[in-house]
């Protein structure tokens, strides 16, 4: 039987806590969540890029996630359509973060399924909603450190 696991993913930016993007997951197996968690990096490109860092980190450590613990299926929802759109090439990479996003995914689908989903942000889906909270907690977590 197959392996299949369903992640949202959020990212997060706010120009008053420069150079720092966040990211929220929540992890579903058997309509049962199984984990969530927020993340932030500390970039010079996050002033760049803001929020849609954060979102493309998401995503890869949706995909690295699911690798890791050996699922052979991952359904990445997302409110952010570039994190699809780069990857099914409908938009085009204008630049490194977008190119190595991409490189990463094409080398990740070698090795299990990645399938997305579109989600309205800010709306009844639950998890996305959390996702966002995880993120911004996130980025207010590390300056704390």
């Amino acid at each position: 039987m197959i392996k299949i696991i369903n992640m949202w993913c959020d990212g997060s930016y706010t120009p008053k806590h420069q150079g720092r993007v966040g990211y929220g997951i929540v992890a579903v197996v058997n309509n049962e969540e199984i984990a969530s968690w927020g993340d932030y990096k500390i970039n010079d490109l996050a002033d760049k890029y803001r929020n849609v860092l954060g979102e493309l980190y998401g995503s890869m450590y949706c995909m690295l996630y699911a690798y890791e613990n050996e699922y052979d299926k991952v359904i990445i929802h997302t409110d952010y359509q570039g994190v699809i759109s780069w990857c099914d090439r409908t938009w085009k990479c204008n630049n490194e973060i977008t190119e190595k996003y991409r490189d990463f995914y094409d080398k990740m689908k070698k090795s299990i399924q990645i399938e997305f989903v579109k989600t309205k942000g800010h709306s009844l889906d639950e998890n996305n909603n959390k996702c966002d909270k995880l993120a911004k907690e996130a980025i207010r977590r590390s300056l704390e450190l």
